[in-house]
C-alpha cells in the first residue's frame, strides 16, 4: 500500500492578509488578492456592524469566496477526477476561532478591521481568537470520505485537534511514536464510520492560553493569573475556565447554556463541582518553565 498526506494551511482567513498597504509588508499577498478579487464588490445586502471598516470586510469577503472556496474546490475536484475520492479521508477545520480584536486608524478614525458580526463568524458563541470562550476553542470540523461517511451527517462528539494525530495513525496502519500525545489523543475512525457505540470518548478537554508570553514573561513567571488564561471542559458539558483580562473564575453549563453568558460560578451550590473541574485543571497543568521554555521566542530559536 502507499499513502500520501497533504496539509495546507491557508494565510487567507487571518485579518489584514489581504491589506494592500506597505507596513504589513504583505506587498506580495495583496497583488495577487487584486487579481483575484480586484474590486472587492460588497454585496448590496451586506450588513457592516458600526465602527468597522467596510473596504476590510468586503476583501476578506473577497478572498475567502474567491481564494479559499475555488483552491479547495480545485482539489476536491481533482481528487475525483484521480479516482481516488473512495479512500482519501478530507478534513477541513481551525485550530482557534475568529480575530474580531484588530483596529486600525486610518483617515483620522479607529475601527474594526473584522467584526465577528459582519458574517455570524462564531454562530453567537462568546469570545474569538485568544479567547478560552467557546468562540476562540470551537471551530468548525468538516469530514469528507466518499462512500465511508453518510453525506449531511453529524456527530456531537467531544474532539480535540490532537485526535487527527491517532485517527490518522489508525488508518495507516501505523504505531505510535509520541508516548504524550498518546495520552492525549483519541482515534476517530469509530465516529466517521458511524459506529459511535464503538468509540473511546474524552472524559474532558485542557485549554491553556498566556498572551503574548514572550513578551510578558517576568510577569508571568511570577504570576501567571496576570497574563494566562485556563479551561476544563468536562463531556458533560460542564466548563470551567478563568479568564485573566476578566479576573475571574466562570463555570458554564454548557448544554443549557452554549454562548457562556450564566456564570454558575455565583451559585455556592456549585461548589463541588467547580472543586472537581479545579481538581482536573491541576492535573492537566504543566507550568512553562517544567517544558523548557524561559521566555524565548521562535526567532531566539532559530538563532540557536
Amino acid at each position: 500500500k502507499s499513502f500520501f498526506f497533504l496539509f495546507l494551511s491557508y494565510t487567507a482567513p487571518h485579518v489584514g492578509s489581504w491589506d494592500p498597504e506597505p507596513e504589513g509588508q504583505r506587498l506580495g499577498f495583496a497583488a495577487r488578492v487584486r487579481k483575484v478579487a480586484p474590486r472587492y464588490v460588497c454585496p448590496r445586502n451586506m450588513y457592516i456592524p458600526p465602527k468597522t471598516w467596510k473596504i476590510d470586510e468586503c476583501r476578506h469577503r473577497s478572498v475567502i469566496t474567491n481564494y479559499l472556496d475555488r483552491d479547495i474546490g480545485v482539489i476536491l475536484d481533482l481528487v475525483e477526477e484521480q479516482g481516488i475520492a473512495g479512500n482519501t479521508l478530507i478534513i477541513f477545520t481551525a485550530d482557534n476561532g475568529p480575530n474580531g480584536k484588530i483596529r486600525l486608524f486610518r483617515g483620522g478614525r479607529t475601527a474594526l478591521v473584522h467584526n465577528l458580526k459582519t458574517f455570524k463568524s462564531t454562530a453567537g458563541q462568546r469570545g474569538g481568537k485568544r479567547d478560552l470562550f467557546e468562540g476562540g476553542t470551537r471551530t468548525p470540523f468538516i469530514v469528507q470520505w466518499k462512500g465511508k461517511i453518510s453525506p449531511s451527517s453529524r456527530s456531537s462528539e467531544l474532539v480535540s485537534l490532537t485526535d487527527l494525530y491517532s485517527t490518522f495513525l489508525s488508518l495507516a496502519g501505523a504505531a505510535s511514536t509520541s508516548k504524550d500525545l498518546d495520552n492525549d489523543s483519541i482515534s476517530l475512525v469509530p465516529t466517521l464510520l458511524g459506529m459511535s457505540n464503538k468509540q473511546e470518548h474524552h472524559q474532558y478537554l485542557h485549554f491553556e492560553y498566556c498572551d503574548q508570553q514572550s513578551d510578558n514573561w517576568a510577569v508571568i513567571k511570577n504570576d501567571p493569573n496576570e497574563r494566562c488564561s485556563w479551561a476544563v471542559r468536562r463531556n458533560d458539558g460542564y466548563k470551567l475556565m478563568y479568564d485573566h483580562n476578566l479576573k475571574k473564575t466562570l463555570l458554564f453549563n454548557l448544554n443549557n447554556d452554549p454562548s457562556e453568558r450564566r456564570n454558575l460560578a455565583l451559585f455556592a451550590s456549585n461548589r463541588r463541582l467547580i472543586d472537581n473541574l479545579q481538581s482536573l485543571y491541576k492535573i492537566s497543568h504543566v507550568p512553562l518553565q517544567d517544558v523548557g521554555y524561559h521566555g524565548q521566542t521562535i526567532e531566539d530559536e532559530n538563532v540557536k
